[in-house]
Protein backbone atom coordinates (compact mmCIF):
# COMPACT_ATOMS: atom_id res chain seq x y z
CA UNK A 1 0.00 0.00 0.00
CA UNK A 2 3.22 2.44 1.13
CA UNK A 3 4.63 1.53 -2.28
CA UNK A 4 1.70 2.29 -4.07
CA UNK A 5 0.55 5.82 -2.37
CA UNK A 6 4.27 6.69 -3.37
CA UNK A 7 4.21 6.13 -7.17
CA UNK A 8 0.88 8.27 -7.04
CA UNK A 9 3.04 10.44 -5.53
CA UNK A 10 5.76 10.53 -7.59
CA UNK A 11 3.49 10.45 -10.70
CA UNK A 12 1.85 14.07 -9.83
CA UNK A 13 4.86 15.39 -8.95
CA UNK A 14 5.82 14.44 -12.49
CA UNK A 15 2.95 15.69 -13.93
CA UNK A 16 3.00 18.92 -11.89
CA UNK A 17 6.65 19.60 -13.30
CA UNK A 18 6.19 18.66 -16.80
CA UNK A 19 3.01 21.63 -16.89
CA UNK A 20 4.62 23.72 -15.41
CA UNK A 21 7.69 23.24 -17.88
CA UNK A 22 4.78 23.66 -20.22
CA UNK A 23 3.49 27.11 -19.45
CA UNK A 24 6.18 29.41 -21.16
CA UNK A 25 5.15 27.56 -23.99
CA UNK A 26 1.45 28.99 -23.55
CA UNK A 27 2.43 32.01 -22.67
CA UNK A 28 4.45 32.32 -25.95
CA UNK A 29 1.52 31.26 -27.93
CA UNK A 30 -1.13 33.74 -26.02
CA UNK A 31 1.16 36.57 -27.06
CA UNK A 32 2.16 35.62 -30.23
CA UNK A 33 -1.16 35.40 -31.19
CA UNK A 34 -1.97 38.87 -29.39
CA UNK A 35 0.86 40.24 -31.85
CA UNK A 36 -1.07 38.67 -34.76
CA UNK A 37 -4.09 40.32 -33.68
CA UNK A 38 -2.18 43.54 -33.52
CA UNK A 39 -0.13 42.92 -36.89
CA UNK A 40 -3.19 42.40 -39.07
CA UNK A 41 -4.69 45.32 -37.81
CA UNK A 42 -1.66 47.69 -38.31
CA UNK A 43 -1.30 45.90 -42.08
CA UNK A 44 -4.59 46.30 -43.02
CA UNK A 45 -4.97 49.84 -42.73
CA UNK A 46 -4.28 50.63 -46.55
CA UNK A 47 -1.28 51.38 -48.46
CA UNK A 48 1.10 49.13 -46.56
CA UNK A 49 4.09 47.32 -48.42
CA UNK A 50 3.14 43.51 -48.87
CA UNK A 51 -0.48 44.20 -48.85
CA UNK A 52 -3.74 43.21 -46.97
CA UNK A 53 -3.51 40.16 -44.76
CA UNK A 54 -6.41 37.86 -44.28
CA UNK A 55 -7.36 36.36 -40.87
CA UNK A 56 -6.07 32.56 -41.76
CA UNK A 57 -2.72 33.70 -43.69
CA UNK A 58 -2.30 36.74 -40.14
CA UNK A 59 -2.27 33.24 -38.29
CA UNK A 60 -0.30 30.98 -40.26
CA UNK A 61 2.30 33.65 -40.38
CA UNK A 62 2.34 33.90 -36.17
CA UNK A 63 2.24 30.80 -35.78
CA UNK A 64 5.42 30.07 -38.25
CA UNK A 65 7.19 32.49 -36.03
CA UNK A 66 6.21 30.56 -33.01
CA UNK A 67 7.23 27.27 -34.43
CA UNK A 68 10.33 28.87 -36.07
CA UNK A 69 11.39 31.28 -33.60
CA UNK A 70 9.64 30.96 -29.77
CA UNK A 71 9.77 26.54 -29.94
CA UNK A 72 13.63 25.85 -30.27
CA UNK A 73 14.54 28.93 -27.88
CA UNK A 74 12.01 27.52 -25.11
CA UNK A 75 13.15 23.84 -26.02
CA UNK A 76 17.09 25.00 -25.18
CA UNK A 77 15.79 27.08 -21.96
CA UNK A 78 13.40 24.64 -20.48
CA UNK A 79 13.49 21.17 -21.94
CA UNK A 80 17.17 20.08 -23.65
CA UNK A 81 18.54 19.41 -20.53
CA UNK A 82 22.08 18.81 -21.03
CA UNK A 83 21.18 16.78 -23.84
CA UNK A 84 23.62 17.65 -26.81
CA UNK A 85 22.09 15.60 -29.86
CA UNK A 86 18.57 17.93 -28.73
CA UNK A 87 20.69 21.23 -27.98
CA UNK A 88 22.30 20.87 -31.24
CA UNK A 89 18.84 19.99 -33.10
CA UNK A 90 17.34 23.31 -31.81
CA UNK A 91 20.13 25.45 -32.20
CA UNK A 92 20.45 24.65 -35.46
CA UNK A 93 17.16 24.76 -36.59
CA UNK A 94 17.34 28.50 -34.88
CA UNK A 95 20.11 29.44 -36.21
CA UNK A 96 18.92 28.86 -39.85
CA UNK A 97 15.69 30.71 -39.16
CA UNK A 98 17.54 33.69 -37.82
CA UNK A 99 19.79 33.44 -40.78
CA UNK A 100 16.46 33.43 -42.75
CA UNK A 101 14.86 36.53 -41.25
CA UNK A 102 17.65 38.44 -41.85
CA UNK A 103 18.26 37.45 -45.72
CA UNK A 104 14.28 37.83 -45.95
CA UNK A 105 14.10 41.28 -44.15
CA UNK A 106 17.01 42.55 -46.34
CA UNK A 107 15.85 41.49 -49.72
CA UNK A 108 11.90 42.49 -48.65
CA UNK A 109 12.29 45.93 -46.86
CA UNK A 110 16.04 47.18 -48.23
CA UNK A 111 16.90 45.86 -51.59
CA UNK A 112 12.76 44.45 -52.43
CA UNK A 113 13.92 41.62 -54.38
CA UNK A 114 12.31 39.17 -52.54
CA UNK A 115 10.68 36.06 -54.62
CA UNK A 116 9.11 33.44 -53.04
CA UNK A 117 11.69 30.95 -54.64
CA UNK A 118 14.39 31.93 -51.93
CA UNK A 119 11.72 31.33 -49.23
CA UNK A 120 11.17 27.58 -50.90
CA UNK A 121 14.33 26.86 -51.53
CA UNK A 122 15.53 27.87 -47.86
CA UNK A 123 12.61 25.84 -46.19
CA UNK A 124 13.82 22.53 -48.50
CA UNK A 125 17.32 22.83 -46.68
CA UNK A 126 15.70 23.16 -43.43
CA UNK A 127 13.30 20.32 -43.67
CA UNK A 128 16.62 18.40 -44.92
CA UNK A 129 18.90 19.43 -42.08
CA UNK A 130 15.99 18.82 -39.41
CA UNK A 131 15.33 15.39 -40.77
CA UNK A 132 19.14 14.70 -41.48
CA UNK A 133 19.51 15.17 -37.48
CA UNK A 134 16.33 13.75 -36.12
CA UNK A 135 17.19 9.99 -37.93
CA UNK A 136 20.53 10.48 -36.36
CA UNK A 137 18.92 11.10 -32.66
CA UNK A 138 16.75 8.51 -33.05
CA UNK A 139 19.76 5.61 -33.97
CA UNK A 140 20.21 5.99 -30.22
CA UNK A 141 17.38 7.45 -28.95
CA UNK A 142 13.67 7.08 -28.61
CA UNK A 143 11.11 9.30 -30.15
CA UNK A 144 10.20 12.30 -27.52
CA UNK A 145 8.19 15.19 -27.41
CA UNK A 146 11.27 17.83 -28.39
CA UNK A 147 11.95 15.26 -31.05
CA UNK A 148 7.74 15.73 -32.16
CA UNK A 149 7.92 18.91 -32.38
CA UNK A 150 11.06 19.31 -34.58
CA UNK A 151 9.21 17.29 -36.94
CA UNK A 152 6.62 19.44 -36.78
CA UNK A 153 8.45 22.70 -37.11
CA UNK A 154 9.49 21.09 -40.58
CA UNK A 155 5.92 20.51 -41.66
CA UNK A 156 5.57 23.81 -41.18
CA UNK A 157 8.18 24.58 -43.30
CA UNK A 158 6.99 22.22 -45.56
CA UNK A 159 3.47 23.83 -45.95
CA UNK A 160 5.40 26.86 -46.11
CA UNK A 161 6.88 26.21 -49.54
CA UNK A 162 3.55 24.65 -51.29
CA UNK A 163 2.08 28.21 -49.98
CA UNK A 164 4.56 30.05 -51.21
CA UNK A 165 4.58 28.28 -54.63
CA UNK A 166 1.00 28.69 -54.68
CA UNK A 167 1.44 32.14 -53.71
CA UNK A 168 4.34 32.71 -56.90
CA UNK A 169 1.69 31.66 -59.29
CA UNK A 170 -1.26 33.71 -58.38
CA UNK A 171 1.05 37.08 -58.37
CA UNK A 172 4.10 36.41 -60.32
CA UNK A 173 7.04 39.44 -60.04
CA UNK A 174 4.60 41.50 -57.82
CA UNK A 175 6.37 40.26 -54.60
CA UNK A 176 9.04 42.94 -55.78
CA UNK A 177 9.26 45.98 -55.74
CA UNK A 178 7.53 49.54 -54.19
CA UNK A 179 3.98 47.79 -54.48
CA UNK A 180 5.02 44.32 -53.64
CA UNK A 181 1.98 42.27 -52.52
CA UNK A 182 3.40 39.31 -50.08
CA UNK A 183 0.08 38.09 -48.50
CA UNK A 184 -3.46 36.75 -49.32
CA UNK A 185 -6.43 39.35 -49.10
CA UNK A 186 -9.48 38.05 -47.64
CA UNK A 187 -11.67 40.33 -49.67
CA UNK A 188 -9.76 39.35 -53.30
CA UNK A 189 -11.46 36.11 -54.92
CA UNK A 190 -8.51 34.71 -56.11
CA UNK A 191 -6.98 33.84 -52.96
CA UNK A 192 -10.01 32.73 -51.53
CA UNK A 193 -8.86 28.88 -51.98
CA UNK A 194 -5.95 29.23 -49.99
CA UNK A 195 -7.38 31.40 -47.40
CA UNK A 196 -10.04 28.46 -46.91
CA UNK A 197 -7.48 25.60 -47.27
CA UNK A 198 -4.88 27.67 -44.74
CA UNK A 199 -8.09 27.80 -42.00
CA UNK A 200 -8.51 24.51 -42.05
CA UNK A 201 -4.78 23.63 -41.98
CA UNK A 202 -4.48 26.07 -38.90
CA UNK A 203 -7.21 23.86 -37.43
CA UNK A 204 -4.97 20.65 -37.63
CA UNK A 205 -1.68 21.96 -36.90
CA UNK A 206 -3.19 23.83 -33.87
CA UNK A 207 -4.73 20.56 -32.46
CA UNK A 208 -1.29 18.67 -33.47
CA UNK A 209 0.53 21.40 -31.34
CA UNK A 210 -1.80 21.10 -28.82
CA UNK A 211 -1.48 17.21 -28.47
CA UNK A 212 2.32 17.40 -28.42
CA UNK A 213 2.88 19.82 -26.16
CA UNK A 214 0.17 19.52 -23.29
CA UNK A 215 -1.12 15.66 -23.83
CA UNK A 216 1.68 13.46 -25.06
CA UNK A 217 2.89 10.99 -22.17
CA UNK A 218 5.73 8.86 -23.60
Amino acid sequence: MEWSILMVKISFSLQDTLVRSMIPFLIAAILFAIGGAFYQKYQNRGGRLGGEISGPKVYWLFFCLYAYYAVPVLVLAYAADGNVSLTWLFRGMLGLMLFRMVFQGLWMFVFKKWTPYYGMTFNVLFVAFVWYQVGGILQEERWNRWLYLAILISIHALIDTWYAGVFFRLVGQRTQGDEAVWYADAKDEKYRSINKLTFYLNIILTLLWFYFLFLYNP
